[in-house]
């Protein structure tokens, strides 16, 4: 059996709902433990644990973002069950942790680790001015995995948002009078893009650091892209199917309308060409973009919370390194 069968006959489980929180918190406190221990066994610098607050709880919560996106990718698939949408529990979650997602996170966690060890900090990779310190024995792993699981990240949403995208395309039928029912795609857009919106929030206390000030704004408007490109690419698919579905109804409709108006120039009775125009007018003006006037202010929200956070830090940062 190949590896996809053996993964479609016995996909894994459900992660527990305690799962994330719990993992979480023990990935940032053994990132402090480790500190600690081998700062006892070697001794590091006074400076070198400066932003070590701020990398340890970025560590956990990068483990506990990664484990809501996964329960939220499994209610998306029971949200859209209302749309004759049959895919199952199982199919779901092979896709977020089968080979093919497997697969795109290392190649996105070996672009991170290459990040980490060409030193985006200034002094904590292979450029290091010096050619050895102690604190690189912690600081090299310790970046190593914080940017690996940040390309991690990156690269799972990619699979993600290529299924999502297939998935919108397979609906079967669109209902023109209740496009709200395809909403979950943007549901399930909003709250991966907060979860990165909050990661970067947390990062811009990095911005206290002054010798990190230029690749942490670098990351942090990477990763604000990619928040937005979360919401949007996924509903592509969506999009395409509901154009369609709008094309297919406009050209039923333009010809009975052809039909009306050759009854209507041939002395003949038509009492429903103001109605086909207007359902026409109608069709039109459906929107296209799963996106509701609420989704679009709290995608707003969610920007100006990091914004906010991000120009606080960047003023603290300016006060005390000038």
């Amino acid at each position: 059996m190949s590896a996809e069968g053996a993964v479609a006959a016995s996909p894994p489980a459900p992660l527990p709902a305690r799962a994330p929180l719990a993992t979480g918190f023990a990935t940032g406190a053994l990132m402090l433990l480790a500190y600690f221990a081998l700062d006892a066994l070697v001794g590091f610098r006074p400076e070198s644990g400066k932003s070590l607050p701020v990398t340890a709880i970025l560590a956990g919560y990068g483990v506990v973002a990664a484990g809501y996106v996964y329960r939220g990718f499994l209610r998306l698939g029971a949200e859209l069950r209302d749309v004759d949408l049959r895919i199952t529990p199982e199919e779901v979650t092979r896709t977020f942790m089968g080979p093919g997602s497997r697969r795109a996170a290392l190649r996105g966690a070996g672009l991170g680790v290459l990040v980490a060890v060409l030193d985006p900090g200034e002094g904590y990779g292979v450029r290091t001015s010096e050619f050895w310190r102690n604190d690189l024995l912690f600081w090299l792993p310790a970046n190593a995995f914080l940017f690996g699981l940040i390309g991690a990240g990156v690269g799972v949403m990619r699979r993600l948002t290529r299924f999502l995208v297939q998935l919108g395309e397979r609906i079967p039928e669109i209902d023109l009078l209740d496009v709200e029912r395809l909403e979950p795609f943007a549901r399930f857009g909003l709250r991966t893009c907060l979860f990165w919106i909050v990661g970067t929030s947390i990062a811009s206390l990095l911005f206290l650091e002054g010798q990190l000030t230029i690749p942490i704004m670098l990351l942090l408007g990477a990763v604000v892209v990619m928040a937005v490109l979360v919401l949007r690419l996924p509903l592509r698919g969506v999009r395409r199917r509901v154009r369609r579905a709008k094309a297919e109804e406009r050209a039923r409709v333009d010809e009975i309308i052809r039909r009306e108006r050759e009854a209507l120039l041939g002395d003949g009775a038509s009492t429903r060409l103001g109605e086909l125009l207007a359902w026409r007018s109608f069709v039109d003006s459906v929107r296209e973009w799963p996106l509701d006037a609420g989704a679009l202010a709290r995608l707003a929200l969610y920007l100006g919370i990091g914004l906010a956070s991000w120009v606080g830090a960047a003023m603290v940062e300016h006060a005390l390194f000038g």
